[in-house]
C-alpha cells in the first residue's frame, strides 16, 4: 500500500476534515494540535477501517449523528492498525506489528506512560526502524519534548480554519507558539532561521533595551509571515507589537511593510559568498583552487553558499562573519539597525 486517505464529515467537533499520507517514504508522522481539534477522532477514525468498534470506545458520548460520514480510499485491501495503550506495552505491540509487515501503525498519545528522555529515545528508535523494515507511523503527541525531536518533514499541526479542520507540516517554533504562546513579551520579532536570529541579536548588541523582547525562529518566510498575521487577530503572543524580519532575497515575495522588515543583503550566506567571488575574502588565506573548484561543481546558490559557509568555519566565528559584512555596508546596516531599535523601544 502506498497511500492512505481519509475524509471525515461531522464527527464529533470536525465539520469536515481530509487526510492523507503518503505511505512511500516508511517515515514518521507526528500530529499535534489544541485540545479537542480531533486529533484522537482523527486516529480512531483510521483505526475504525479495521475495527468498527473502536470509534464506540474513544467516547460515551454521542459523536456519530445521522449526516455523520467516514470516507476510506487506499491502493489495496491490506491496512492494518492496532489499538494501544502505553508504556512497555504499547513498545511491545509496536515490534509485535513491524514483524508482521504492517506498512502503517497508528497511535493515540505516543507519550503516554514515558519520561522525556524515554520519549526522545523512542523516536529515535522508531525513525531507525521505519527505514530498515519499510512501514510508517502516525501518532499525536502533547509532549514538546517529542515535537522538538521531529524532523521538519516530520511535524504536523491540525486546527481549525473557516470551519474546517485542516493539517499542514509546520515547524517546532510555529507550533509552540500557537500550542503554548509565548506570553510576557513586550516585543515580538519572528526570523525564518537561525542565522538570522544571530545576526539580529548581534546586530542590536549592548544597546539598552528596556522593554522585553524575544526572537523568535520559526523557520521559512511563508510560515513566518502566516504565525505573525494569524496573531493580529488571535493575540496569542498577548501582544501586537510583532514584526517579521526576513532575508532580503524574499524582497519579491514578501515585500517591505510596516511590520515585515527585509536585512539590507540577500541573506549572510549568499553575502559572504558575493564577496568570496569577489575577492574580498583573500585575506584569510583560503585554498582558493580547491574552493573555487567545489562551489562551481553545482549550479544551485543552496549548495555553493552551504560549500563557502562550511570552509569559512574554519577561519572566522560568526560573529567576525558578521561584521566583515556589516563593514561592507555601514550606511544601508545603520539605517536596519535604527529601525530595530525603534521597535523595540
Amino acid at each position: 500500500m502506498n497511500n492512505f486517505k481519509i475524509t471525515l464529515e461531522n464527527i464529533q467537533h470536525i465539520n469536515y476534515l481530509e487526510y492523507e499520507l503518503d505511505l512511500r517514504n516508511n517515515s514518521l508522522f507526528c500530529l499535534v494540535g489544541k485540545n479537542g481539534i480531533g486529533k484522537t477522532t482523527l486516529i480512531k477514525s483510521i483505526q475504525n477501517f479495521k475495527d468498527t468498534s473502536s470509534l464506540d470506545e474513544i467516547s460515551r458520548l454521542n459523536i456519530i449523528k445521522e449526516d455523520s460520514k467516514i470516507s476510506y480510499k487506499v491502493d489495496d485491501n491490506n491496512l492494518r492498525e492496532d489499538d494501544f495503550s502505553s508504556g512497555e506495552f504499547m513498545i511491545m505491540q509496536i515490534y509485535k506489528l513491524i514483524k508482521n509487515n504492517c506498512k502503517l501503525i497508528v497511535i493515540d498519545e505516543l507519550d503516554i506512560s514515558l519520561d522525556s528522555s524515554a520519549q526522545v529515545k523512542l523516536i529515535e528508535e522508531l525513525r531507525k526502524l521505519t527505514q530498515k523494515y519499510s512501514f510508517n507511523i502516525l501518532f499525536t503527541t502533547h509532549s514538546l519534548a517529542i515535537m522538538k525531536t521531529m524532523k521538519d518533514n516530520e511535524l504536523y499541526f491540525m486546527e481549525n480554519v473557516e470551519d474546517k479542520v485542516i493539517i499542514e507540516n509546520q515547524s517546532y517554533n510555529y507550533i509552540k507558539a500557537e500550542l503554548f504562546q509565548f506570553i510576557g513579551y513586550d516585543r515580538i520579532i519572528l526570523v525564518e532561521d537561525i542565522m538570522l536570529e544571530e545576526y539580529l541579536h548581534h546586530l542590536i548588541g549592548t544597546n539598552h533595551i528596556p522593554l522585553k523582547y524575544k526572537i523568535i525562529v520559526i523557520a521559512g518566510a511563508d510560515q513566518t509571515i502566516a504565525l505573525m498575521e494569524k496573531n493580529q487577530s488571535m493575540n496569542f503572543f498577548n501582544t501586537q507589537k510583532v514584526i517579521t524580519v526576513l532575508d532580503g532575497d524574499q524582497s519579491i515575495k514578501h515585500p517591505e511593510s510596516e511590520n515585515t522588515y527585509l536585512i539590507p543583503f540577500e541573506s549572510v550566506e549568499k553575502e559572504l559568498l558575493k564577496q568570496y567571488l569577489e575577492d574580498n575574502l583573500d585575506y584569510l588565506e583560503l585554498n582558493k583552487s580547491v574552493l573555487t573548484e567545489k562551489i562551481n561543481s553545482t549550479h544551485k546558490i543552496k549548495a555553493k553558499t552551504n560549500i563557502l559557509y562550511d570552509t569559512l568555519q574554519h577561519k572566522m566565528t560568526n560573529i567576525e562573519m558578521f561584521d566583515f559584512i556589516n563593514a561592507y555596508k555601514l550606511e544601508e546596516i545603520e539605517l536596519f539597525k535604527n529601525k530595530i531599535l525603534e521597535f523595540l523601544r
